[in-house]
């Protein structure tokens, strides 16, 4: 895949990609970014240690859209 092919591909989805991740919508930025729910968990949990060490607070209105449950294999 060429740059120009690999920026096209990343941002074609990014105004849907932010948008999930501003209303706290991780399930849909994962699906947007992967398909899927693939490492859903880890990103997750990697998403929620990044805001704590930046000091960002989820409003609680996205916190109750967060109510995904993921199952582990």
């Amino acid at each position: 895949m060429t740059r120009k092919q690999l920026r096209r591909y990343w941002q074609s989805p990014e105004a849907a990609i932010r948008t999930a991740l501003m209303t706290n919508n991780l399930a849909l930025a994962r699906k947007k970014v992967n398909g899927g729910s693939h490492g859903l968990h880890e990103f997750t949990q990697s998403f929620a240690a990044g805001r704590k060490y930046l000091g960002i607070v989820v409003p609680q209105k996205a916190k109750a859209a967060t109510n995904v449950k993921v199952t582990r294999k």
